[in-house]
């Protein structure tokens, strides 16, 4: 080997020079692995599905003992809070107290927090949070200041977390917060405000994207129109305040009675709508049991009110979904509503089905 490389290495071992390039290596697969990491990341749709990402990454990558993953809602309400204890999901909770407590020092220093200065930065640990063993804590971080947080306990392995992953941990946290609020902010968009449910543009927005879809692969789809049985004599009677209670418990359980991929909006007042899609073979029956399965989910639902517990009651109207013969997006919601003052109009608490040519009544009733 000749002389002056070698002499030439061994000048550079002592000035640092090769320690400095193996530094920007290890950062370079930092880097690397979180671009990655983050491209995975952010083509998640849901918020679901970006938190479950996120702590599988972590979780995999640094085994600790216990995660958590908490933040605050846009529109209100508890905490959401995920727990897991190694690689499985735990059925954990803080109080909403810990929660707020927790997030206190990242007002003022929103930074990663590693080791002994998380726990000195926050002014009294909650008893919960310091049973969790946190060693290292991101905020989640939005236009107004910290709404959320990632905790990572201590490693199975033993040993804290070092600069360089707390920096990993740091910076995939910033994309999981920034896609956390854009997703968020946009499901507050599409959903009501009171009830959770979708909103009347987003339903027909969707009712437009599933036509079209029929017309490339031909099929039907079902169309639900629900109203309030008497809603105005409800209001009436026991006040707005106990009308909004009914339209939220309505709402939950029409959710409840359909399945996941079945779209719930709220019409407008006390009116609902359900676009029930692939209804397989027997659609005609299956729609009209779905309907069925809504009416008396209804029906059997309480409304707490005061010292009462009130009910109410529904009328239903369907119809399908089906460009291929003339029933596109309008045409199926005026069969759909048509149906639904038929069972209005014959009694109420009934189902009705609009069928091909003439309004077919096909009344289930449960008295």
């Amino acid at each position: 080997m000749d002389a002056s490389f070698l002499k030439n290495f061994e000048a550079l071992s002592k000035s640092g020079a090769l320690d400095d390039l193996a530094t920007l290596r290890r950062e370079n697969r930092e880097l690397e692995m979180l671009v990655n990491d983050a491209s995975v990341l952010l083509s998640k749709e849901h918020v679901e599905e970006l938190v479950e990402y996120a702590s599988e990454r972590l979780r995999e990558r640094f085994a600790p003992v216990r995660t958590a993953i908490l933040y605050r809602p846009p529109r209100g309400g508890p905490p959401v809070m995920r727990f897991w204890r190694l690689m499985d999901e735990a059925a954990e909770r803080f109080d909403d107290e810990t929660f707020e407590t927790l997030l206190e020092p990242f007002s003022q220093s929103p930074r990663v927090l590693v080791g002994d200065e998380l726990s000195s930065s926050v002014v009294i640990m909650p008893q919960e949070a310091e049973a969790f063993g946190a060693r290292l804590a991101a905020p989640l971080l939005g236009p107004d200041g910290p709404y959320g947080i990632v905790l990572l306990a201590s490693k199975l392995s033993g040993g804290e977390y070092p600069a360089t992953e707390a920096i990993y941990v740091d910076r995939l946290v910033r994309f999981l917060s920034g896609g956390i609020q854009n997703r968020l902010h946009y499901e507050s968009m599409i959903t009501d405000g009171k009830t959770g449910l979708f909103t009347h543009d987003y339903f027909m927005r969707r009712l437009e994207g599933e036509s079209a879809r029929l017309l490339r692969r031909p099929g039907r789809a079902g169309l639900i129109m629900i109203d309030i049985d008497h809603f105005k004599r409800f209001n009436d009677t026991w006040g707005h305040q106990a009308g909004d209670v009914a339209l939220i418990r309505v709402a939950e359980a029409v959710r409840g009675a359909v399945r996941s991929e079945d779209i719930v909006a709220r019409f407008g007042g006390e009116e609902f709508c359900v676009l029930a899609v692939d209804l397989g073979q027997r659609q005609e029956e299956t729609l009209m049991a779905l309907a069925e399965r809504i009416r008396e989910a209804v029906k059997a639902a309480p409304i707490p009110w005061n010292d009462r517990v009130l009910s109410v009651t529904i009328s239903v109207g369907c119809s399908w979904l089906d460009p291929a013969r003339g029933r596109g997006p309008e045409r199926g919601m005026e069969l759909a509503d048509r149906a639904l003052y038929s069972s209005k109009e014959t009694g109420r608490d009934r189902c009705t089905m609009a069928g091909y040519g003439l309004l077919s009544r096909a009344s289930l009733t449960r008295d």
